[in-house]
């Protein structure tokens, strides 16, 4: 490949899922490949062993991954939570580990409780006790 000028962010754009190569074969399957553990093809240290819509998508440890003897996780359980209370519920009951959603409310309470987290978030201030706003 053959840019026309210096693209500094060249890299990280790459680096999107929509880069990934897809097998050729793939796209004469249909609707619905990347659900079916059976078409869906992985080249990453997981792959697809079972996807609920709306429920759950169970990722096993890839055999054929090129370093799979140092993936120490014998999979991840990722679940559709759409609601941010029951989001953090789950989260401090110890019931999922990561979670991108809270409630706005809960912000300025969780913080503090985050391991790594700094006295307060660097990048925002509170304006009110939902809001977060940035500081740049």
């Amino acid at each position: 490949m053959e840019l026309k000028q210096p693209t500094a962010y060249f890299l990280n754009l790459v680096s999107w899922f929509t880069y990934m190569p897809c097998r050729e074969d793939m796209s004469s399957t249909g609707e619905g490949w990347e659900k079916d553990p059976a078409k869906c093809v992985s080249n990453g240290a997981f792959m697809l062993e079972e996807y609920k819509v709306g429920s759950h998508i169970l990722l096993k440890k890839n055999p054929n991954f090129w370093n799979a003897d140092n993936v120490n996780l014998a999979g991840v359980r990722i679940l559709f939570i759409s609601d941010a209370t029951t989001s953090l519920q789950g989260y401090e009951a110890g019931e999922i580990n990561v979670t991108s959603i809270l409630p706005g409310a809960e912000i300025p309470a969780c913080w503090p409780r985050i391991p790594t987290s700094p006295a307060s978030p660097p990048w925002a201030t509170a304006t009110s006790s939902s809001t977060w706003t940035p500081t740049w």
